[in-house]
């Protein structure tokens, strides 16, 4: 980061901790050091109804898990090793700190506060505790990034085997990506501590957090969708468009309820959703569906990536794809899909994990 902007951000800073410390009627800031002598970025002394508080803040040019743990690391170091002054509270500011950021300042017992609006600060009697708002000037180096079309595919595989440790030339294999893709992946993956390390190798740290944090950068609304209408009966149907697309050399795999029903039944939906590769126009043609603008009982997806069949599985003679791709598009399909995704995650997904 240039000088330049590194003082902007520390002035940012600087009157956002003030704007949040305000709110705690009776608390006065009496003595401010934020000199380059300073082993920390902001040094105050503060009075809150007669009682002292020092206040140590680092202010961090990003707020990504890894970066975060080191600065609390630093802080709590510095704060024991100041033994002549009153009850120390060391806080991280940044530009933008995750849900998962912000958890992990508190399993580590520092505060911490960003520019977009998020902050969680508790020493004293003094609580503030704001959560929710979205990083408004994503970085090229956002989680988003991780879960891009290709790029997703290590999280794919990753999760395909949650108890084994992966080499990075295994990674880049199995999800048909390049060397250095997957390698890039892993460090973007280990900076959000959703990965462990040992040695060469990496594996999931918490699978359903990985997944979580990818539904939080997801929509099943990346694939092209089309919806037409049929008078055929649509269990029917399905097996009459999966022989279709063998014959044809189409992949295609049943997805969201159609998928769900297949694995986990939970969700009754009178609507068949099917990801198939191919020109979808042509294939409707074909298999006499009618394209409507409302009343569909038939969504074709073309996958935005082919790690969309990655890992598809064949139930009752008719594929279906991965478990993880049935959570993703059911979680953010809102309403019935997330009680869908819910129950496969709680009934199929974490039992496989244990």
């Amino acid at each position: 980061m240039k000088i330049s902007d590194q003082i902007e951000l520390q002035a940012s800073s600087e009157k956002r901790l003030k704007e949040l410390l305000s709110r705690a009627g009776g608390l006065d800031i009496f003595n401010e050091t934020n000199s380059p002598l300073s082993k920390a970025d902001f040094d105050w002394n503060l009075s809150y109804f007669g009682k002292a508080f020092r206040i140590l803040v680092e202010v961090k040019s990003s707020g990504i898990p890894r970066a975060l743990r080191d600065a609390a690391t630093q802080l709590k170091s510095l704060s024991r090793s100041i033994n002549d002054s009153p009850r120390i509270y060391v806080i991280i500011a940044a530009p933008y700190i995750s849900d998962t950021g912000m958890n992990l300042c508190k399993e580590e017992g520092v505060g911490c506060f960003d520019l977009a609006g998020n902050c969680y600060i508790a020493f004293g009697s003094i609580y503030i505790e704001v959560r929710g708002y979205k990083n408004t000037k994503p970085s090229t180096r956002s989680v988003k990034s991780i879960f891009s079309p290709k790029s997703s595919r290590i999280s794919r595989v990753l999760l395909s085997d949650v108890r084994r440790w992966w080499k990075v030339q295994d990674l880049a294999k199995e999800a048909k990506v390049s060397l250095g893709l997957a390698s890039q992946i892993k460090n973007r993956l280990l900076d959000e501590e959703l990965v462990i390390e040992e040695g060469k190798s990496v594996k999931v740290k918490s699978p359903k957090a990985l997944l979580d944090t990818w539904v939080d950068n997801y929509s099943y609304k990346k694939n092209k969708i089309e919806e037409y209408y049929t008078l055929n009966d649509l269990e029917v149907f399905e097996t009459v468009i999966q022989v279709y697309c063998r014959e044809q050399n189409i992949s295609c795999a049943l997805g969201l309820f159609s998928g769900a029903s297949r694995v986990a039944p939970h969700v009754r939906f009178n609507k068949m959703f099917i990801y198939v590769d191919g020109d979808l126009d042509k294939i409707a043609k074909e298999m006499d569906l009618k394209p409507v603008a409302s009343g569909a009982n038939v969504v074709f997806l073309r996958p935005y990536d082919k790690g969309i069949f990655m890992n598809c599985k064949e139930v009752d003679g008719l594929k279906v794809v991965s478990n993880i791709q049935l959570y993703l598009d059911l979680k953010t399909y809102k309403g019935q899909g997330e009680v869908a995704a819910d129950f496969l995650m709680n009934t199929k997904m974490e039992p496989e994990w244990q």
